[in-house]
């Protein structure tokens, strides 16, 4: 057996490391086009409206834009997350403190 070298770090990604080699995709999209469940796998296919010009006419054209297939854990994960990123986005945001006394006293009693 070869003894490790000791000028060289050992790069072995740990089970809780996520590593990004920077060459995926990344895809915006208008819409859920479809999804479903089968044998434990969620399957959810995203597509994105283009406007295409056809004859003298700019037509919209659904195309699907990727497709994702995960595990039902994975699926709760991200049910989780988009609760949370939905709740967190949509939450109505407090007056400042001058704003809120000033509409104080311009309401009627």
């Amino acid at each position: 057996m070869a003894k490790p070298d000791a000028d060289f770090e050992d790069l072995t990604p740990t089970a809780d490391e996520l590593r990004d080699p920077h060459n995926v995709q990344t895809v915006f999209v208008n819409e859920l086009a479809g999804s479903g469940f089968l044998n434990g796998v969620v399957n959810l296919t995203f597509s994105t409206a283009q406007f295409t010009p056809i004859e003298n006419v700019v037509a919209l054209d659904r195309v699907v834009a990727s497709r994702i297939r995960m595990d039902l854990t994975c699926a709760m994960e991200l049910r989780n997350a988009l609760d949370r990123i939905i709740s967190e986005s949509t939450a109505p945001t407090p007056k400042p403190m001058a704003a809120a006394a000033a509409d104080a006293g311009s309401k009627p009693n």
